[in-house]
């Protein structure tokens, strides 16, 4: 709540808060994100409206997921994050995973030999979510069409429910821990994906003023899939998208056509509001390094032909930086 009121106190129009995890913060294209549990993000989302609500402010609150990448959940507290949960479906595996690194770092190992044990390891014990392993379990003894029920009757519970159902399916317990694989922090594994990051859209949409669903490529058709999604149930909540230069635009398969009217197709799905994130640090940047490098050998004629002489073309108003600034 302190840090909304500094925001609004500072002439702040919009605040997009991120369901990542404090202290673990980690840039939108990054590996190792963990997210927090749904209801942890919604009470900070309400809380910061609270702030503001006290404050009189009519700020903008963006609620933004990184659940379509993040393959880390902090807390298994919330019951609306179990479905995506990951767990060892292998007895085979043995000990849970840290106490195995643990063990092996006592003994000397080294941290290549700790990554290369962690990933023989993981792939031992066969990770996959509940609903998976129940349903592969539940096909093998009573056939697909069970299986096919239970998924079905499993969407929306708990942990704790679906392996009351499975049980009940199958008559007998299934091998699956989500404990034994959590990392060597704490954190428990999840599968990530649009689907997922698609549901905290929704559960966020009450508390917030636009929604921002960060992904790991910009592509229409995944953008415009998830914005259906989300507008199905929320149909006038206005969407973000993060046009990041993260991202390898000339790598991703668009010609100039499809660049140019990449903002205005996405604009047509609902996003209202379409940034470039660093586009200021990027372009201030190049401009220093093509004009750094000019400078060395062709001094002010350097600076008039790449800064003066444009911005007098362009009719760029810090050309007379002076009246600029105290305009």
């Amino acid at each position: 709540m302190k840090l909304a009121k500094l925001f609004a106190e500072s002439g702040a129009a919009a605040v997009h808060l991120e369901d990542q995890l404090h202290g673990g913060k980690k840039c939108g294209h990054q590996s190792g994100k963990v997210v927090v549990p749904t209801k942890d993000h919604i009470d900070r989302l309400v809380a910061t409206r609270l702030q503001w609500d006290i404050l009189g402010s009519n700020n903008i609150l963006i609620a933004r997921t990184d659940a379509e990448s993040a393959r880390l959940l902090s807390s298994t507290s919330d019951p609306r994050d179990h479905q995506d949960l990951l767990g060892a479906s292998n007895k085979a595996c043995g000990i849970s995973l840290s106490q195995h690194l643990s063990d092996l770092k006592s003994k000397g190992a080294t941290p290549a030999q700790l990554a290369c044990d962690e990933e023989e390891w993981l792939e031992t014990a066969e990770l996959m979510t509940f609903e998976q392993a129940a349903a592969r379990h539940i096909e093998t003894q009573k056939g697909s069409a069970t299986a096919e029920k239970f998924v079905e009757r499993t969407k929306g519970l708990t942990i704790f429910q679906a392996r009351s159902l499975a049980q009940e399916l199958c008559g007998e317990t299934l091998h699956w821990d989500c404990e034994a694989v959590r990392t060597t922090e704490g954190f428990y594994r999840t599968r990530g994906g649009i689907d997922a990051a698609v549901r905290r859209a929704i559960a966020y949409a009450p508390y917030a003023d636009m929604l921002w669903l960060e992904t790991s490529q910009p592509t229409l058709v995944e953008a415009s899939d998830y914005a259906r999604q989300i507008r199905n149930v929320c149909p006038d909540k206005m969407l973000v998208y993060n046009l990041s230069p993260s991202f390898n635009w000339t790598a991703q398969g668009f010609d100039d056509g499809r660049l140019r009217s990449f903002i205005w197709d996405l604009a047509k799905e609902g996003f209202a509001l379409q940034l470039i994130s660093l586009a200021g640090l990027h372009s201030s940047g190049l401009g220093m390094w093509e004009l750094a490098k000019a400078y060395k050998d062709d001094g002010m004629l350097a600076y008039v032909n790449l800064v003066q002489r444009p911005e007098r073309e362009l009719g760029c108003d810090v050309l007379t930086h002076q009246k600029w600034y105290v305009a």
